[in-house]
């Protein structure tokens, strides 16, 4: 994956309002002759603005706008379609109380390909963050995205999250991670048109759905304000 870019960002004073605005070229390509016919190029627009009206309430909108093309698509045995995608969301992100804050967001997403299935879908985040004290904090929430992919054209996930980190003497952090997703998966096509695989569970069903589970723990010791390391440790499993 090969990918350049930048993002310009404008803001009144103080940061009351901020826009932004940002392009990207991203070249995707697979050493394996195989799979030749799924290189692809990618042309994103990002746009995104976020308005301060409470001293710890804000409210967000942002945009994205995909352009993908598969110059080798006739060399692939599954079918890979130029595409267009966009997606854009409104939502609100504020402090309940002191130590608790929820961000909330909700849109539209829609995909539209040369061949195969398009989607359209709602698209929201819910998430809440508690402050357990200076030093800890934990992030709970759920997310429903789609994403183009290399089977059947794209992917829908619905995923549920929980993110936890706490720091020690000014130096030591520590966290975990976990995530449970579905992932619902427009028809695999061959070339040709038919489908490529079917669910065991009815073999007139040509539909694919995953599982995904990601569990990750990590550590950061920071040696001054400016230097630090760390690790991480994760495990995926896609069923």
């Amino acid at each position: 994956q090969n990918i350049i870019g930048g993002m310009m960002t404008v803001s009144t004073p103080g940061g009351l309002f901020q826009g932004r605005l940002g392009y990207a070229f991203n070249y995707n390509f697979f050493d394996g002759s195989q799979f030749q016919g799924s290189n692809n190029m990618q042309h994103t627009v990002r746009a995104g603005s976020n308005w301060r009206f409470l001293p710890q309430t804000a409210l967000l909108y942002d945009f994205a706008l995909d352009y993908q093309t598969y110059p080798n698509a006739a060399d692939s045995t599954a079918l890979v379609s130029d595409s267009v995608r966009l997606q854009s969301r409104l939502g609100l992100n504020g402090a309940i109380t002191n130590r608790f804050s929820v961000l909330a967001m909700a849109g539209y997403s829609a995909g539209f390909f040369e061949a195969g299935d398009d989607f359209e879908a709602f698209v929201a985040q819910l998430e809440g963050r508690f402050q357990l004290n200076e030093n800890s904090k934990i992030a709970f929430g759920y997310d429903r995205s789609v994403f183009g992919s290399y089977v059947g054209n794209y992917y829908r996930q619905d995923r549920f999250y929980l993110n936890a980190s706490a720091l020690f003497a000014g130096r030591v952090l520590v966290g975990a991670a976990l995530s449970l997703a579905l992932l619902g998966f427009g028809v695999p096509l061959a070339q040709n048109g038919t489908a490529l695989g079917f669910n065991s569970t009815d073999v007139n069903d040509p539909s694919r759905s995953d599982v995904r589970l990601i569990a990750g723990v990590y550590s950061e010791y920071r040696f001054t304000d400016y230097l630090a390391v760390n690790a991480t440790v994760r495990y995926t499993g896609d069923f």
